[in-house]
């Protein structure tokens, strides 16, 4: 999978940074020419080497897979993708049974309420039927308590 090159500049990469951390620390053991010896000229050299042997490292890696190789990781690929799409289909299936169940939950819940109105209702009118029936009593036997009266009263009177 890796060819000379790809190792080389992997070599490269991690010679950069070993450098970079030494000459950040102390800038006089990696600058071996000229006057100044800073910080900020260490970064100026090793940081782009750094960055260009990654860079190539990526690029020879790349072309150093061979056909078999290239067909596992798109055999592999397509199994993942296949996988992830049977997740979210079987995320889709339950969510769409948990709003199934919902729904019958709420219907039921909604006819229950139904049932309880109505048999308030029917509470309710029982007992207006009942208080009517109490009153026309009622009535009826103040009716009769009169008619006695005026009896009596016609009974006294003759």
């Amino acid at each position: 999978m890796f060819s000379v090159l790809t190792f080389l500049f992997l070599l490269l990469s991690v010679l950069a940074i070993i450098a970079l951390i030494i000459g950040l620390i102390k800038p006089g053991k990696v600058i071996r020419f000229g006057n100044k010896k800073t910080r900020g000229l260490v970064i100026l050299i090793f940081l782009p080497i750094l960055f260009i042997s990654f860079i190539l490292t990526g690029v020879f890696a790349n072309k150093s897979i061979n056909p078999e190789e290239r067909a596992a990781i798109d055999k592999k690929r397509t199994e993942e993708k296949v996988l992830k799409e049977k997740q979210e289909q079987e995320k889709s299936e339950k969510e769409k049974e948990e709003q199934e169940i919902k729904a019958k939950e709420e219907k039921k819940a909604a006819e229950e309420k139904r049932k309880q109105e109505e048999a308030q209702k029917q509470e309710e009118q029982r007992k207006l039927e009942e208080a009517q029936k109490q009153e026309e009593q009622r009535k009826l036997e103040e009716t009769q308590k009169q008619e006695e009266q005026r009896k009596l009263e016609e009974a006294q009177k003759q």
